[in-house]
């Protein structure tokens, strides 16, 4: 074969090629079409999906906050539970409120308590309020005098009139 005819068959089989090619419209391919269709479902179904993604994250984050406020609040509750330490005792615990749980700032100030010897009882002001309440009764059948001396006016009065036969 001569250069010639190599350059003229080359040729030939360039044409065949682009020939083939321009036969082939992928709208025509049924195949391509199918798989077209499904890619872009997927592609929608990806776009649907970070949405939810997006949202939900966003919900967890809120919940996560408000969670994190709640234990915040009990944590605080707790610690001025122990109304019987002094702020400078309970400052550990206030400055690391946040990395210590519930059962962890029980522990610390527990432990306080324990190390200081400290009272469990109500403040001594409260403790002496509590002693000043005191109930007194009186029983409006007495008939002796001398119980007299010992009650309110209103009560002896009272007894006056139960005994005068006025009030059963």
């Amino acid at each position: 074969m001569s250069p010639t005819d190599e350059d003229n068959k080359e040729s030939e089989e360039d044409e065949d090629k682009k020939k083939k090619k321009a036969k082939y419209n992928l709208d025509e391919v049924t195949e391509y079409q199918e798989l077209l269709v499904k890619y872009n479902e997927l592609e929608n179904s990806v776009k649907e999906l970070n949405t939810t993604i997006t949202q939900l994250t966003n919900d967890n984050t809120e919940l996560i906050k408000f969670k994190n406020r709640i234990e915040k609040d009990k944590k605080e509750k707790l610690i001025e539970s122990f109304f019987m330490l002094n702020e400078e005792q309970k400052k550990d615990c206030v400055d690391n409120i946040d990395k210590y749980s519930l059962d962890e700032i029980e522990a610390k100030l527990s432990v306080i308590c324990v190390r200081n010897k400290v009272s469990f009882d109500l403040n001594d002001s409260e403790k002496k309020k509590e002693e000043e309440v005191k109930t007194t009764t009186y029983n409006l059948d007495s008939t002796v005098d001398d119980a007299y001396a010992n009650m309110p006016a209103w009560v002896a009065r009272a007894i006056e009139v139960k005994n005068e036969g006025n009030f059963n």
